[in-house]
């Protein structure tokens, strides 16, 4: 739990976002912007496709999610 507090003043992101953070090439702000969408993780990534491609680009989403 240290570790998400630390992650979270570091990142300057909120508490629910730091597990999109920890996906590789998603930074703070590609992270809030999915975080703002009400994406919260890589799941939901890839789940709401569409909405997640406008914000990444297809090429990462297919990425995330392969």
């Amino acid at each position: 739990k240290v570790l998400y507090y630390y992650l979270q003043v570091t990142n300057g992101v909120p508490l629910q976002a730091i597990p999109l953070i920890e996906i590789p090439g998603i930074g703070r702000k590609r992270a809030m912007m999915l975080y703002n969408a009400g994406i919260m993780n890589k799941n939901e990534i890839c789940l709401k496709m569409a909405v997640s491609t406008k914000i990444l680009g297809e090429n990462a989403v297919r990425y995330i999610c392969r």
